[in-house]
């Protein structure tokens, strides 16, 4: 059967009767089960015992009645509409910027279109950070993380430079240059040198008679030969003469006088 339709006053009393029955008939659990405690303690013909049993009695009838009733007032509540799924909106991701990074954003409100600008500054902390930024025509503006996106590209094009850059630091400047470690050649040691070595051959020498003559024409072809001049370093025929010390020598010789030679024209007889 379908249930009225209660206004929205009638509702709110019918929720409040409700309460007000239940708050009652709690309170009567809880009297029963004390009179049931009393019940245990007491013996029949007690002067209280049959008081209590008469207490214990009628909070039984009147949680009999007052559930009959809450549930007599339930039934005129109307079905609950089942609750729609709540659809769950997925989070942005959380933008991490820092100084030198590359966004893309709006230069104002009325801008539709996102342009690159570089971050130069970070203001605040927390949700309420702000990002400094500075486009490639030097205009400055602020804004925060969800009003940009990283320009992820750009970043990865200037995160390339880098490296490359750090790689040509790290590197030799003069790549024809081999850097080994020295290694000296290792002579064994006497005492690992293996067994004694033989002794060196002497070498044959022709007979007495043979060596003679070969000193012989040695000394003959010394004496043939002529000297061409006297050296210029040789010292003096004096008997104190000496090398390096002027006077000590020969005496200088003199020029030979240069005359102007005369043409005679001889007449014939």
């Amino acid at each position: 059967m379908a249930t009225k339709q209660l206004s929205w006053y009638e509702l709110k009393n019918l929720k409040a009767d409700i309460h007000q029955l239940q708050s009652d008939v709690d309170n009567y659990h809880r009297q029963l089960k004390e009179a049931k405690v009393d019940l245990s303690r007491l013996k029949p013909g007690d002067e209280k015992y049959d008081e209590t049993e008469d207490r214990r009695v009628k909070l039984e009838a009147g949680i009999a009645m007052f559930s009959e009733e809450l549930e007599t007032l339930r039934a005129q509540l109307p079905e609950e509409k089942p609750k729609e799924p709540v659809a769950v909106v997925p989070k942005k991701p959380k933008i991490e910027l820092k100084q030198g990074d590359w966004v893309l954003a709006h230069r104002n409100k009325d801008d539709q279109r996102l342009t690159a600008a570089k971050v130069i500054a970070i203001l605040g902390v927390g949700e309420n950070k702000m990002f400094q930024v500075r486009f490639k025509d030097k205009f400055l503006t602020q804004i925060r993380a969800d009003e940009c996106r990283p320009a992820t590209r750009i970043n990865e094009e200037n995160e390339i430079k880098k490296r490359k850059a750090e790689e040509e630091a790290a590197r030799p400047k003069n790549p024809n240059v081999i850097i080994a470690e020295a290694q000296l050649k290792r002579e064994p040691s006497l005492a690992s040198a293996g067994p004694d070595r033989p002794a060196k051959i002497p070498r044959k020498l022709g007979s007495e008679k043979k060596l003679e003559k070969s000193r012989g024409n040695w000394n003959d072809f010394m004496s043939k030969q002529k000297k061409s001049k006297e050296s210029m370093f040789r010292t003096g025929e004096g008997v104190n003469a000496r090398v390096g010390f002027v006077g000590s020598g020969r005496p200088m010789t003199k020029d030979v006088a240069r005359k102007r030679h005369v043409h005679e024209e001889i007449e014939e007889d």
